[in-house]
């Protein structure tokens, strides 16, 4: 089989088009990770014990571990931020009736009551029960952590042969 080249008239876009080739077949290398799971299993029992094993593809062998980790953290019981809620709605309702009450009897042409003073106490309603919200999340995170760094860890591993990949 003979190679010819292409003659001068095909131009740039013959020359894009054998880079193109080129660079489209050539190989190109990628990198394995060396550690890779390849099965993690659960205790059924409730205990928070995993089986998971382990293929190390630099030393070709694999690890068998069994890690126990901590149950979920208890759940706490979301009454602050029901009350809070309760509490704001109240609030918004007393401004909305107030300031109706102020604008009922309004004499054409004179000033009205100062809306500013009812959406400035509306505003503070609602960055309360915000805050009570935030509260709220950040202890249920504390509480989480908490039971994290309390709970008990072990991690037992062994060596083993690889099934075929």
């Amino acid at each position: 089989m003979e190679w010819t080249i292409p003659s001068k008239d095909c131009g740039a876009a013959g020359v894009l088009l054998a880079c193109s080739v080129v660079v489209l077949f050539s190989a190109s290398p990628r990198a394995q990770p060396r550690f890779e799971a390849i099965g993690v299993d659960s205790i059924a029992n409730g205990s928070g014990l995993q089986v998971m094993t382990v293929r190390d593809s630099v030393r070709n062998v694999c690890y068998t571990t069994f890690v126990m980790r901590p149950e979920e953290p208890p759940e706490l019981p979301p009454t602050a931020i029901a009350q809070a809620a309760t509490i704001r709605d109240h609030r918004l309702a007393e401004l909305g009736a107030a300031f109706e009450k102020a604008s009922v009897g309004q004499i054409p042409g004179l000033p009205g009551p100062n809306a500013l003073a009812y959406q400035w106490e509306a505003e503070k309603a609602l960055n309360t029960f915000a805050l009570t919200v935030v509260d709220e999340a950040i202890d249920r995170l504390l509480n989480e952590l908490r039971h994290s760094l309390a709970g008990p860890k072990l991690v037992v591993a062994g060596v083993e042969t690889c099934p075929a990949r």
